[in-house]
């Protein structure tokens, strides 16, 4: 378990960072080091993975159907929460992440964070996991506490987005992004300060 949950976190994390390897280019590292930075970088931050995998597998193993997705979301929830906290940090690009589309069901961040979205995540997911291999009476209790859940901080969220004002109070601005053509090993260099303040300069004077 330990090692399936490495090998996908793995091979997640690979594919989150797939621009530390352009970066490392970028900065004239050689393709063989800058190809081993970025496995190294996956295959540390995959730990977390590994270990919520063995624990969720040695702590579900005893439990009943119905229990093992509830144990699975703790498990992974809590490893999150933790590996998010220390340093170094064993954790990118939470799960929460994947449901920004999803307007009613994010706005239980306003009250739980992006801990209790990643949650509902796995909980949803783990609780389809182990509906494929049981009958069809053992499928909707496998499933339907966690439906019911993600329903109501579903429902919860459109309350939430109903009762935001159309129009904001006070007066409107208008508003300007900026995005400055910067070299990538620029902005750390202090002989380029004025240069990139002197681009700016420029982008604010455009009508």
């Amino acid at each position: 378990a330990a090692f399936v949950g490495w090998a996908a976190g793995l091979a997640y994390h690979a594919v989150v960072l797939h621009w530390v390897y352009a970066t490392c280019r970028f900065a004239l590292i050689p393709p063989p080091v800058a190809l081993l930075a970025w496995l190294a970088l996956a295959a540390f931050l995959a730990l977390n993975w590994g270990a919520a995998a063995w624990l969720g597998r040695r702590l579900s193993e005893a439990a009943v159907g119905p229990r093992r997705p509830w144990i699975w979301a703790i498990v992974w929830t809590a490893g999150v929460a933790a590996t998010t906290r220390w340093t170094p940090r064993v954790a990118v690009d939470l799960l929460a992440y994947t449901q920004a589309p999803n307007l009613y069901l994010i706005q239980a961040g306003a009250w739980g964070g992006p801990h209790l979205v990643g949650f509902l995540v796995v909980l949803f997911k783990a609780s389809l996991s182990e509906a494929l291999g049981a009958g069809r009476g053992a499928r909707r209790r496998l499933i339907a506490p966690a439906a019911a859940l993600v329903a109501a901080v579903g429902l919860h969220g459109a309350w939430a987005l109903s009762r935001r004002p159309a129009q904001p109070p006070g007066p409107a601005l208008r508003v300007e992004i900026l995005q400055p053509l910067i070299d990538q090993y620029h902005k750390w260099d202090e002989a380029y300060v004025q240069q990139i303040l002197r681009g700016f300069d420029e982008l604010l004077s455009r009508p």
